[in-house]
């Protein structure tokens, strides 16, 4: 039950962050959905650090990696999101920015996520 718990509210913390950086961005008109940029690129920054370096060097119980790793990184990224963001772009003929937008995700998630990983 603990472990169920930790999850949940991780997941929360992490869906209520998406959702603030979301709405903060809807104010600027950028063609590029920074909101779930700045969501994926932070949850994959947690990500790393905490597998690559926190989880490998310190003593952290399990139930900690839980909360960050599945809950707070699982809510706070949204692959789905991504997905329908480009499909939208695409629809509206935006190719370009639509192949910009993913190749500027998948370049910035992987490095911020092999920051820290490579550190082992």
């Amino acid at each position: 039950m603990k472990e169920i718990l930790a999850v949940f509210i991780g997941g929360g913390i992490g869906s209520v962050l998406r959702f603030l950086f979301t709405k903060f961005f809807l104010n600027y008109n950028f063609q590029i959905p920074f909101g779930t940029l700045l969501a994926n690129t932070i949850a994959c920054l947690i990500f790393g650090l905490f597998s690559g370096f926190i989880y490998t060097k310190l003593q952290v119980e399990p139930i900690v990696k839980l909360l960050i790793l599945t809950g707070l990184c699982g809510g706070l990224s949204t692959f789905s999101t991504f997905n329908y963001e480009l499909f939208l772009m695409l629809k509206n003929g935006q190719v370009f920015m639509s192949i910009l937008y993913f190749m500027i995700s998948f370049i910035v998630c992987l490095g911020s996520f092999a920051l820290f990983v490579n550190n082992q």
